[in-house]
């Protein structure tokens, strides 16, 4: 059994469907985050990500979050996961993440 799951007791019994949301956070998340990595200059932030160094940087993490977060929605809508139950399992993964 995997470290996390014994420790943690993370996602040990979840559905199919529930894996797909987990996955396609997992897919948000990422994605965001090796941008944010791509553009912003100002170091690392307490949890370890990328910061903006200015208004510009941040604006351009803004547009591609938005953008990466209307495509994973629209992934999740053709498995039948509602833009509400999508965007609560990327806080929720964020949320695991940041443990």
């Amino acid at each position: 059994m995997e470290f996390r799951t014994l420790v943690l007791g993370a996602w040990s019994h979840e559905s199919p469907r529930e894996k797909r949301k987990r996955d396609l956070a997992r897919q948000y998340h990422d994605k965001v985050e090796l941008y944010d990595l791509g553009v912003c200059t100002g170091g690392t932030g307490p949890c370890g990500g990328a910061m903006p160094a200015d208004g510009h940087e941040r604006g351009l993490i803004s547009r591609n979050a938005l953008a990466a977060r209307k495509a994973i929605l629209a992934c999740a809508r053709t498995c039948g996961i509602s833009d509400t139950e999508m965007s609560a399992a990327i806080q929720d993964y964020a949320q695991r993440s940041s443990q």
